[in-house]
């Protein structure tokens, strides 16, 4: 296989399949609702909603690749 992006050239070489338990906490997300705008202010808000839901979605992924880390 081969990766094309910003310039680089990558080939994938091998390929390596991890099972691993991950409680369903963490794989589970919030579906956010569709803001209603109708001045500055709801759009500050709704962005500020969506800033907080990726934070959360960041946290996540991190706490997985902890337990990933921590069964090597």
């Amino acid at each position: 296989m081969l990766f094309l992006g910003c310039g680089q050239r990558q080939i994938l070489t091998q390929t390596k399949t991890i099972k691993q338990k991950v409680p369903a906490e963490l794989l589970s997300l919030e579906e956010l609702k569709k803001p209603v705008v109708e001045n500055d202010i709801d759009i500050i808000n709704a962005y500020s909603t969506l800033f907080l839901h990726y934070k959360q979605c960041e946290i996540k992924i991190q706490k997985i690749k902890a337990l990933q880390e921590g069964e090597k």
